[in-house]
């Protein structure tokens, strides 16, 4: 089964349009802290839309440009995602498109409306066709409930076929607490958030240099513990997972001449639904 790595070199860089209206609440999808977010309005149902500047401001000024295969898949975080409750999009659409044009002119469809089905978590990641202009707009169609996005981003794809090693590879779960311990050896537990995190280690053997330049380009678009990722050993949305590296360094061994073994830890990050009472 193949692994894939979405990383996000350039996210750094991206900004609200400043066509937006809320450019200062949209914000809050571009800050990587999924405990704050960029609330939708009634009044903008059921159709909503964000668009991202990919060269704002300073960078302007400089000499490079967007290139052909900057992109080619986004992600999308929604925070307020409880099926439970009765907050579902799987009616919902996501669809995006790009322009040169501040004003978003001309636009070019780079990814068709895609059914928000199949996601059992806040995470959904939509393929698109390499984007190779400066603004890109995420649209959302028929939504019936008020998303509170808490993080868009744009994203390459990185896959391996090679499936990691089952020796030396781990997942675990693990919960976010804090422990106080009374005079009395009494025991107060006080959680984070009600979901788990899951921790991985992933070894993989690599037997030529394409699959060892696919390690270094995961690590180095992810900028170490810079920037998250996500990562999926499957083919489904639920099989996405926002992560981050746990070192600033990957882990290398060359057994032989023949091969190198790289591991890589990371955990999911962890982060607190809404509508959640600790």
């Amino acid at each position: 089964m193949a692994t894939t790595f979405y990383t996000m070199p350039a996210h750094d860089r991206l900004d609200a349009s400043s066509v937006s209206s809320d450019t200062a609440g949209m914000r809050n999808a571009l800050n990587q802290n999924m405990n704050s977010s960029w609330d939708i309005t009634s009044a903008d149902l059921p159709n909503w839309g964000y668009v991202i500047d990919t060269y704002p401001g300073a960078f302007s000024s400089e000499t490079f440009t967007p290139t052909s295969g900057s992109y080619d898949a986004v992600g999308i975080w929604f925070k307020n995602y409880l099926p439970q409750n009765g907050v579902s999009f799987a009616t919902s659409n996501i669809g995006v498109i790009e322009s040169d044009a501040v004003g978003m002119s001309s636009p070019t469809t780079i990814g068709s409306y895609q059914a928000m089905t199949g996601f059992d978590g806040p995470l959904f990641v939509k393929s698109i066709t390499a984007s190779s202009q400066r603004f890109i707009k995420i649209e959302g169609t028929s939504f019936l409930h008020t998303p509170q996005i808490a993080g868009i981003f744009l994203l390459n794809t990185n896959t391996i076929t090679r499936q990691h090693e089952y020796r030396g590879s781990t997942k675990l779960p693990m919960y976010d607490n804090d422990q106080v311990k009374s005079p009395g050896l009494n025991t107060f537990v006080q959680a984070h958030q009600l979901n788990n995190v899951d921790v991985y280690k992933r070894m993989y053997k690599l037997i030529n240099a394409t699959e060892v330049a696919w390690v270094n380009t995961v690590f180095t678009e992810s900028r170490g513990t810079r920037q998250l990722f996500i990562y999926t050993e499957g083919t489904g949305q639920a099989d996405n997972k926002l992560c981050r590296f746990k070192k600033d360094i990957p882990k290398w061994k060359d057994p032989t001449g023949d091969y190198r073994e790289a591991t890589l830890e990371f955990q999911s990050i962890n982060y607190v639904q809404d509508g959640e009472t600790l």
